[in-house]
């Protein structure tokens, strides 16, 4: 045994030193440049614990995060600096969890949880980049101010969940779960409408007569500035159910089903609908599959209700994704020991996907024509077929 080892240190500097060498006689666009840099300091402490049909660990960990970001900052007249500005911003967070199980009888457990828990932001927009995008015509939703923030908060949350699990057969198991999760920092995109931000662009006025709706006292600042923001939370709860078996001759079976309540204010979003971006309401599958020595199926059916997708502040706002099951087919069938054969479909069924608007009428998002039920997309699904031959050397 020799004890010892090695790892790299990238220098950053000289990354991005090689990286503008290769743009030489290019024009700088500032507003595309920025980096971050992130410090994180943790430490964990964990104890098990068994006393005769309860067992379970009882876990902290404490964290420490720096973060800054450089970026090229914007005059009262629009233009960039040619210096550098810098933001920085700090949290410690406290984040303790808990794990028992119980032993009802042989073939019966409960199982809770329950746990502080953090997820880093995106470092997408933690960026403090300031871009100017749209048409500066002094007109309401044209002029507009896309900004990072390095300052946001990590999306915290409070989560726990009890279950029953009965394995009735040796490869078969039934279990219910009950889970809630409280969100205490959430992260979004802020919208704010007709903002005076002292950048100072001789622009054309609003005119009243034509139905020009008017923006404050300084005709020429009038922006939609965008940005992530923290906002107040929301919460999670729901039942999961699932059972699987396997019987003697290859052939088995799973099933899943999951209710789930995602409620947020609708303050949260510039579209004012108050629903969890991606959480659909009811969602199950199901799987039948064949298994012996040299060949193996899996026939599988997924289906969600139906979702929203946000997009703000990007054209078509809040999107509204239509119920959406899918039906796919894999087998594998093994040659010799060193090479397999394999089949795939995909979308059987050949489901559309369908997304309808979902925007609130009283916002000012960039379309709000898609309103409730107006058809944003229409995806024709058609069936995919994959064959594959896999060797092993």
């Amino acid at each position: 045994m020799t004890a010892g080892g090695s790892f790299v240190i990238p220098d950053m500097d000289l990354m991005i030193a090689d990286s503008l060498a290769m743009t030489e006689g290019y024009t700088a666009r500032p507003q595309a440049y920025g980096t971050i840099e992130e410090e994180n300091f943790a430490l964990y402490a964990m104890a098990d614990f068994d006393t005769g049909g309860i067992r379970g660990n009882l876990g902290v960990r404490y964290i420490s995060t720096d973060i800054s970001s450089d970026y090229y900052d914007l005059s009262d007249e629009g233009v960039y600096d040619s210096t550098l500005s810098i933001d920085k911003a700090d949290y410690n967070e406290f984040l303790p969890s808990l794990n028992v199980v119980m032993d009802l009888a042989d073939d019966l457990i409960l199982r809770t949880s329950a746990a502080q828990v953090i997820s880093r932001p995106n470092y997408a927009d933690l960026f403090a980049t300031r871009n100017l995008a749209g048409y500066t015509d002094n007109r309401p939703l044209n002029e507009m101010l896309n900004t990072g923030n390095v300052g946001l908060s990590p999306f915290k949350a409070f989560q726990a969940d009890i279950g029953v699990e009965w394995y009735f057969d040796d490869d078969a198991m039934l279990s219910v779960t009950y889970f809630t999760k409280e969100v205490r920092s959430f992260i979004s995109t802020q919208q704010q409408t007709n903002q005076q931000i002292s950048i100072d662009i001789p622009v054309y006025t609003t005119n009243p007569d034509a139905g020009e709706p008017p923006c404050g006292a300084q005709q020429y600042d009038c922006w939609t500035v965008s940005s992530s923001t923290n906002g107040t939370g929301g919460s999670i709860e729901g039942i999961e159910f699932q059972i699987q078996d396997s019987f003697d001759n290859g052939f088995g079976y799973s099933f899943n089903y999951t209710y789930s309540d995602a409620q947020a204010p609708a303050e949260n979003y510039p579209g004012r609908v108050g629903v969890f971006s991606d959480s659909s309401k009811n969602s199950y599958n199901v799987v039948g599959f064949y298994e012996n020595d040299d060949f193996s199926a899996r026939l599988a059916y997924n289906w969600r209700s139906e979702f929203i997708i946000r997009e703000a502040p990007g054209w078509y706002g809040n999107r509204e994704h239509q119920d959406y099951g899918q039906l796919d087919f894999s087998a594998t069938y093994s040659v010799t020991d060193y090479l397999d054969v394999t089949f795939e479909g995909i979308n059987l069924t050949e489901e559309d996907s369908v997304q309808l608007g979902n925007n609130d009428a009283s916002t000012s998002l960039p379309n709000p024509d898609l309103l409730n039920d107006f058809p944003v997309w229409s995806f024709e699904g058609e069936a995919r077929y994959k064959l594959g031959v896999t060797m092993r050397f």
